[in-house]
C-alpha cells in the first residue's frame, strides 16, 4: 500500500511529503504537526494514521502509537501485507509498553496475514 494511491489528488499528500522531510531532518514536532493536519484533511486514511503511529513510536509514545496503528488497521483496505505491517507496528508498541502477551498476539496475527491464514 502506498500513500500516493491512497491519497491521490488530496492536498494531504503534500503534507505527508513535508512530514517525511521534517522527520528526516530530526524535527519530529514539525513532522507531527504536518501529519495531524493531513489527518484533519483525510480522517479516513489508514496511511496517515500509520505514519503518525510510526512517528509517535519514534518519539517514545508507545501508547499513542498503538492506538493510531489500531485505527489504521480498522481503516485499512484488504491488503494482507499492509495489514501485517500494521500488526507488527502494534506489536512493537505493545512490547515497549511491557505488554509481552499483547505483542506476541499481534505478531501472530501479522504472521497469519503473511501466510494467508488470517
Amino acid at each position: 500500500m502506498d500513500a500516493r494511491a491512497d491519497l491521490q489528488g488530496s492536498p494531504a499528500l503534500a503534507l505527508l511529503d513535508r512530514a517525511e522531510g521534517a522527520r528526516n531532518q530530526g524535527n519530529m514536532s514539525a513532522a507531527g504537526r504536518y501529519l495531524e493536519r493531513a489527518l484533519n484533511m483525510e480522517p479516513d486514511s489508514s496511511w496517515v494514521y500509520r505514519q503518525l503511529a510510526r512517528l509517535r513510536l519514534e518519539e517514545g509514545d508507545a501508547h499513542s502509537a498503538e492506538g493510531l496503528a489500531l485505527r489504521a488497521l480498522r481503516l485499512a483496505p484488504y491488503n494482507p501485507g499492509y495489514q501485517a505491517e500494521l500488526w507488527e507496528l502494534v506489536a512493537t508498541a505493545r512490547e515497549r509498553q511491557g505488554d509481552k502477551d499483547g505483542a506476541r498476539e499481534a505478531r501472530k496475527r501479522a504472521q497469519e496475514l503473511r501466510r494467508g491464514t488470517a
